[in-house]
């Protein structure tokens, strides 16, 4: 639905937006830094990490999700992207 959503929106230079996309499952830290006049929240982690590889992989318009998403007996085989990187 990103995918399709991103189609919708218009760049200023005329051409079309498209995401890369990584998804990856797991633990994270999340934490709020900064101080009290520039705060940011974060996330931090070895899943945050292999999610920001994946996205690196990932070609314009793809998703790229990780083994443990495309493995796991909860996702629907039917809805869930194809394409995936056993590797990581």
């Amino acid at each position: 639905q990103i995918h399709t959503a991103m189609t919708t929106i218009a760049h200023p230079a005329g051409q079309p937006l498209r995401a890369h996309i990584g998804l990856a499952t797991g633990e994270v830290v999340a934490s709020a830094t900064g101080s009290t006049r520039f705060a940011e929240y974060t996330v931090t982690g070895e899943t945050v990490n292999l999610a920001s590889r994946l996205s690196a992989l990932a070609a314009p318009g793809e998703t790229i999700i990780s083994e443990a998403i495309a493995t796991a007996p909860e996702i629907d085989a039917a809805t869930a992207p194809t394409n995936h990187s056993p590797q990581f």
